[in-house]
């Protein structure tokens, strides 16, 4: 019973940690691995809230840009192999904040990257 327990919490864990968190580091962490899985959706759900129906109008139009332009620029570096999260600089005055993520793609090259996200009633959305 206590291994089943053990594993439950472990589960727990993983899939809390894998939902996002409240920090830009989290959701930068988040944007990162929706670019490396290719899934443009979650991506650009973490721009705007789920229902604010302005915002949700535009995904449809962008997630579409994404998948025509961004998808090819990926598998001309054969794709995202891995990606590591860098310093987060938060501005709580002015309700922004950026965090550095370095990518390497599967061709060998790296770039370097900001996320830059701002805060809106109380919760941090990534920004363009």
């Amino acid at each position: 019973m206590k291994n089943v327990l053990k594993l439950f919490a472990l589960v727990a864990v993983f899939l809390f940690s894998s939902c996002g968190g409240s920090e830009p580091k989290d959701l930068a962490d988040d944007a990162a691995g929706f670019l490396q899985d290719k899934d443009f959706k979650s991506f650009v759900a973490l721009m705007s809230d789920e229902n604010d129906p302005e915002a949700n109008k535009d995904q449809a139009m962008f997630i579409g840009l994404m998948q025509d332009k961004l998808s090819k620029e990926l598998d001309k570096k054969e794709g995202i192999s891995s990606y590591k999260i860098g310093k987060q600089v938060i501005d709580e005055e002015k309700g922004k904040a950026s965090v550095e993520v370095e990518f390497t793609y599967g061709n060998g090259s790296t770039d370097k990257d900001k996320f830059h996200f701002k805060k809106k009633e109380g919760k941090w959305y990534l920004t363009m």
